[in-house]
């Protein structure tokens, strides 16, 4: 198989995801240029033509993931760009995970998910983890990344964001057979009271959000028929956001209601176009292309597998992380737009508006696509 035809099903998905923000904004006309080149869908084709362009520089011609330097250097920026976030402390609504520059923002977090695989898929190739100084190296970027993205210091902590960013690590950490039994059996009961001491001592917001299940299990939440009865039940609730991704995932049609967003002010869905775009998208273009997106998701992760299975060393390493990386956002966002999961901000793939998100995919797509069996360079 050729890794090429993974490309077919993020530019499917990439095209979904443009088509439902071009229907999500209501004051958009396309007889007006002046509209339609403001609008989020037109940005995030610019977007991704910039990402694509410099993921192919990064991977195909600088090769910057074959270089045991660059890989180090990448780490190094990322984790500083990561701090400044701390120090500059940049909020968009209410969140601090974004540096400002002129016009554009940048959540660090995305570009560090790529740098830590490329990292941690390095040292678990190239070195031998059964010493203590290399595993300590291999947890260096991975440990800082997560303190200060997941920092009790800020007013909201990104914890969600924090997992998401160094579970690959944890996937490779695991899956190296060179690691003694025992440490990582140690590892995993760490992680174990990280958890429990984390779930105990939560703040008030983050309790709330815990609340999730007990919200989304009560059948009466997912049967409201109007926007009216909709807005009813969610004001009710301190989980707003959660409910009317429920409510309007439960109250689509086999292929959606297409004016729904256009004519019907009162349908609210906060960040619909991030955060919440798979329930955009149930409601926008239904049942039915509900369950292509989940379709072209299988059909991807079906095809990485198969890719995993043939690759070796360091390829399979990079596989791994990169593919792990984007199962778990695909997993965490759709579950957190049906009420499974508290609301931890993770974009779906290729189809959240976002440039730094992105990015941050088509770097770790070019990455997984890009075969080469010769070993670093200095």
């Amino acid at each position: 198989m050729s890794p090429k035809l993974l490309f077919i099903f993020p530019f499917l998905l990439l095209s979904i995801g443009v088509w439902t923000l071009s229907s999500l904004e209501n004051s958009l006309n396309w007889s007006d240029p002046s509209s339609w080149l403001a609008s989020r869908a037109f940005r995030q084709v610019i977007f991704s033509l910039v990402a694509i362009l410099v993921s192919w520089v990064l991977v195909y011609w600088i090769k910057f993931q074959k270089s045991q330097k660059l890989i180090f250097w990448f780490n190094i920026i990322t984790s500083f760009i990561n701090i400044l976030v701390i120090i500059i402390d940049y909020e968009i609504r209410g969140a601090s995970r974004w540096l400002r520059f002129g016009g554009f923002s940048l959540q660090p977090s995305e570009l560090l998910k790529v740098s830590l695989i490329l990292w941690t898929a390095f040292y678990a190739s190239y070195f031998d983890l059964k010493k203590q100084i290399n595993l300590v190296w291999f947890w260096s970027f991975p440990t800082l990344s997560f303190l200060t993205i997941w920092n009790p210091s800020f007013g909201q902590s990104d914890l969600g964001t924090a997992i998401v960013t160094v579970f690959p690590a944890v996937i490779i950490f695991l899956i190296q057979p060179d690691i003694n039994k025992k440490i990582k059996t140690g590892f995993v009961a760490l992680v174990t009271l990280i958890i429990l001491f984390l779930s105990v001592n939560l703040t008030g917001y983050q309790q709330k959000r815990l609340d999730v299940l007990n919200f989304a299990f009560r059948i009466e939440n997912w049967a409201p028929s109007s926007s009216d009865d909709i807005n009813k039940i969610c004001n009710q609730t301190t989980l707003y956001n959660t409910c009317q991704s429920i409510s309007l995932i439960a109250n689509n049609q086999l292929i959606g209601n297409l004016e729904s967003f256009q004519t019907n002010r009162s349908l609210f869905l906060p960040e619909r176009q991030t955060d919440f775009i798979f329930a955009s998208i149930s409601h926008y273009v239904g049942i039915l292309g509900s369950f292509t997106v989940l379709l072209v998701y299988f059909l991807f992760f079906l095809l990485l597998s198969k890719l995993l299975q043939v690759s070796k060393n360091y390829q399979f390493y990079l596989i791994l992380g990169a593919g792990s990386s984007l199962l778990f956002q695909v997993i965490a966002n759709i579950s957190m737009n049906q009420g499974l999961i508290p609301v931890v901000g993770v974009p779906l793939p290729w189809l959240s508006y976002g440039g730094s998100h992105i990015l941050g995919t088509f770097l770790l797509l070019f990455i997984i696509t890009y075969q080469d069996k010769n070993r670093f360079t200095s």
